[in-house]
């Protein structure tokens, strides 16, 4: 992570985010959007707290959420990329959850409460640390499943699991 408040508001400026604060521990709140999409990036190198709007990362190459914010108001977006795991990712997000095109064997570190969890394309083999409550839809097509053990209790909307697994 940048060490300095310069360092940070040089890479934000160059990321184009704009409502912002720096916080005094460098953690930054963004009072907008954020998305560092498609830049090429191996990792974030700031270390976000809270988004009040989407945060989206996808199509880079990270192999770690490590730097995204703990809480997002709207949706999450971290398809296309390296993650072989949703540790660091946001524990609340009060949009939909994307991490689709990823290496992910499990869905350990999600959030307990999301709208759509869009898990696609993915070597997710278990269903334990499912979110508790998906109030839309669960998409977990084209995964390794053998079993729904430990499937989300409640599901708002459907479930899509074409091409996996499942012998139970």
């Amino acid at each position: 992570f940048f060490k300095t408040k310069e360092e940070i508001e040089d890479w934000l400026k160059k990321m184009n985010i704009k409502q912002y604060t720096i916080n005094r521990n460098l953690t930054v709140d963004v009072y907008d959007n954020v998305n560092i999409s498609q830049k090429e990036l191996k990792y974030i190198p700031i270390q976000f707290r809270i988004v009040t709007n989407d945060f989206y990362c996808d199509r880079n190459n990270l192999i770690s959420l490590e730097g995204c914010p703990t809480k997002v108001d709207g949706d999450f977006r971290c398809n296309n990329n390296q993650l072989t795991s949703l540790k660091f990712g946001p524990t609340i997000v009060n949009g939909n959850y994307e991490c689709e095109y990823n290496k992910l064997t499990s869905l350990k570190y999600c959030p307990e409460v999301i709208w759509d969890f869009r898990c696609n394309d993915n070597i997710i083999n278990t269903l334990e640390y499912c979110p508790i409550i998906i109030n839309g839809t669960f998409f977990l097509s084209d995964n390794k499943l053998k079993n729904l053990e430990g499937c989300c209790p409640k599901i708002g909307d459907g479930f899509y699991l074409e091409n996996n697994c499942l012998e139970s």
